[in-house]
């Protein structure tokens, strides 16, 4: 379980660390909000809000704008970048690595294929 955790925790970490730099901005209205994560999913686990309240990370926001602007707040770090629409996924881009946000049932979702999947609500 430990080794769970601390995947969780250094999922969270490289999530930030792919968010601090950005790509070009485009607009879209559903995209635009306050999200708060919800629940996290990593090695065929599911952490819900209770969970990752416990290991510190329930107060993981993004706030994205009109403009494609994101912000995102994790374990007290606040970072703003550039987002780019991408068909109907939002984009943000680092170092060539790139952090694709889509609308799923009214959830902010960002899908790391079998990494796991992280989903935000308003």
């Amino acid at each position: 379980m430990k080794r769970r955790v601390m995947a969780m925790i250094l999922l969270c970490v490289m999530a930030f660390s792919l968010v601090s730099c950005g790509g070009s901005s485009g607009g879209t209205n559903a995209f635009v909000g306050s999200w708060k994560v919800e629940s996290m999913s990593a090695e065929g686990m599911e952490f819900g809000r209770e969970m990752l309240d416990s290991l510190g990370m329930g107060d993981w926001t993004l706030d994205i704008t009109a403009d494609n602007k994101v912000t995102m707040n994790i374990m007290g770090q606040s970072e703003t970048i550039d987002g780019k629409m991408d068909g109907d996924k939002l984009t943000v881009t680092q170092d060539g690595e790139s952090i694709s946000f889509v609308i799923q049932d009214g959830k902010l979702v960002w899908d790391m294929g079998e990494a796991g999947k992280v989903t935000f609500t308003k």
